[in-house]
């Protein structure tokens, strides 16, 4: 018969694998392993613990039939059947920098670890709603099954129980869950979490760059109330800066803020708010998207621009125009009196208060009865510029035709990046495009002025 090389005869075709019995034999202390590989052991060794390609190797004055957990080489010695997960620094730098002490707040990368070790154990049960097999559950876990899926739990067998040190504070050994609330009530007191919390209010309320003082004032609130924020808001309105004419409507809406206050200022009926988050999608802010865990800037900066002003100027046009899909208006004021027209909807929209150049722009609309029109969103730029069209028969936008669906090519995939939602809000702005009655007065004036300064200003 033919040897194999690990010195097994070699089978017929047929026969059982010469390795089933192989494993046997290294169980019993027997047998000779296959060169350029590990040492066969049980399924369940193989499968909770590591695979063979990336295992460490026995040591060689392993007695013969050892095992990876006789060896010491298991990553968790008293549990076989699990396998111990890793600290994650991640989401400890997170929590000192993003909701904590700020980047600036004075931790080291050893205090990222040492709260790294105080989370672990620290999970979510079930975090699929129990779609998925929940690979750390035990038979007789306690408490386990009377946990909802996609809540908090704390699973002991993987905490980390050594002593730890963070920003200087010692944690005894032992603490198990204690280490972690410890850890969180550590921070809350901590004098760089008041000011980092208090600039990030000041911000949202004042200004992209909230005053010096006013940031003291309410971080001093903070701690004194121990984080009561109802009482930092307070310190913020009551305070002067709070009424400071230089601050007065400094801060810029986001996408979201701009579509709902324009729905809500317009008196809109939403019965199908996907054309919705489209929008917003082609605005730069969509749903549950953003990518980093900061979340969506809160400054002018990053929503000021040609390109996302146009964008926002398109919404308030084919919304205005009553022809956003799943949108419905109350009926417009309409009238000859053009400028009559102008102050029934700035005092609707804007409460009569804008600028010189606000108001001659109006008043163009008036004077040479030109119609503006959204160019469809497909251009190369991708950026929805404004173009002027012929007068209107009838200024009247609720006798204005439905505008009619743009034809598409059978079949034709969207672009990359493109979902369905922003397709049917392109489809709008399309249908508005390509439509031959221009916009009526009332519809421009609306659009014009949910597109002002005044009305992106919070």
């Amino acid at each position: 018969m033919a040897v194999g090389h690990a010195g097994f005869e070699a089978a017929r075709p047929g026969a059982a694998s010469p390795w089933r019995h192989a494993s046997r034999q290294r169980a019993a202390g027997t047998g000779v392993p296959r060169p350029g590989r590990l040492r066969p052991e049980k399924a369940w060794t193989r499968r909770y613990l590591q695979p063979w390609w990336c295992a460490k190797p026995l040591p060689a004055d392993a007695p013969a039939g050892a095992s990876w957990l006789q060896t010491g080489n298991s990553p968790n010695p008293g549990a076989a059947q699990r396998r111990q997960p890793g600290i994650n620094e991640n989401y400890a730098r997170e929590l000192l920098e993003l909701h904590t002490l700020g980047v600036d707040g004075g931790y080291t990368q050893k205090d990222v670890q040492e709260v790294a070790r105080c989370f672990t154990g620290w999970s979510i049960h079930q975090p699929f709603g129990g779609q998925r097999r929940d690979r750390f559950a035990r038979p007789g876990m306690p408490g386990a099954a009377d946990v909802p899926p996609g809540s908090f739990i704390y699973r002991d067998w993987a905490h980390d129980q050594g002593e730890k040190v963070v920003l200087g504070v010692k944690i005894p050994a032992g603490g198990g869950k204690r280490d972690g609330d410890m850890v969180l009530t550590l921070l809350a007191r901590h004098p760089s979490t008041a000011r980092f919390i208090a600039t990030k209010l000041c911000r949202r309320f004042v200004a992209d760059e909230p005053p010096a003082g006013l940031v003291a004032r309410v971080a001093a609130t903070f701690e004194r109330t121990q984080g009561d924020i109802r009482a930092c808001l307070q310190t913020i309105f009551e305070s002067p800066e709070f009424f400071d004419p230089a601050v007065y409507q400094a801060k810029v809406k986001t996408p979201l803020e701009f579509v709902a206050s324009t729905l809500r200022a317009a008196g809109a009926e939403i019965t199908d708010a996907q054309v919705l988050t489209g929008a917003l999608a082609r605005m730069g802010m969509p749903l549950y998207g953003c990518q980093p865990p900061t979340g969506y800037k809160d400054v002018a900066e990053a929503w000021v621009n040609t390109g996302a002003l146009l964008n926002r100027l398109n919404f308030a046009l084919v919304l205005a125009s009553g022809n956003l899909p799943g949108v419905k208006l109350p009926p417009t004021a309409s009238g000859d009196d053009g400028r009559a027209l102008i102050e029934t909807l700035l005092a609707r929209y804007v409460g009569g208060s804008v600028s010189e150049t606000t108001y001659r722009a109006l008043e163009d609309i008036i004077g040479d009865r030109t119609r503006l029109k959204v160019r469809t969103p497909t251009t190369p730029d991708n950026e929805p510029v404004l173009e002027e069209d012929g007068d209107a028969e009838n200024d009247d936008a609720s006798m204005m035709p439905a505008m009619p669906r743009p034809r598409r090519t059978p079949g034709k995939a969207f672009a990359p990046g493109v979902n369905p939602a922003m397709r049917r809000y392109d489809l709008a702005l399309e249908a508005l495009a390509q439509a031959d009655a221009p916009l009526p007065l009332t519809a421009q004036l609306t659009g014009l002025i949910l597109g002002s300064p005044e009305f992106q200003r919070r």
